[in-house]
Order: C-alpha cells, then structure tokens, then sequence
C-alpha cells in the first residue's frame, strides 16, 4: 500500500469510528462523507494522485 491509499484507510476508520460513537443527522452526513472520500482514495488513489511525469 502506497501513503496515499493509507490515508483512505484512515479517512474511513475515523468515518466508522464517529458513526459509531456519536448519534446525529449531522454525524450521519458526515460519516457518509469521511466513508466515501475513504473508498474514492483507497479505489482510485494510485491512479488520481500519483501521475506519471512524462520527461522529453
């Protein structure tokens, strides 16, 4: 796993952990946010973040 897609991971356990502890329609949002910025990362991180830079 490369940094980028370890941030996804964490993005997401603290999306679980705040759905988890706290009882809110705000938190709900939020934690829908935080799981979903967490899975784009982690699916697509590699390819989103860490573009090649072509040299001539």
């Amino acid at each position: 796993m490369n940094k980028t897609r370890i941030i996804g991971l964490m993005i997401m356990l603290v999306g679980i952990t705040i759905h988890a502890n706290l009882e809110n329609d705000f938190t709900d949002f939020i934690t829908g946010l935080l799981l979903a910025v967490g899975i784009i990362i982690l699916v697509f991180g590699k390819t989103i973040f860490n573009k090649e830079k072509k040299t001539t």
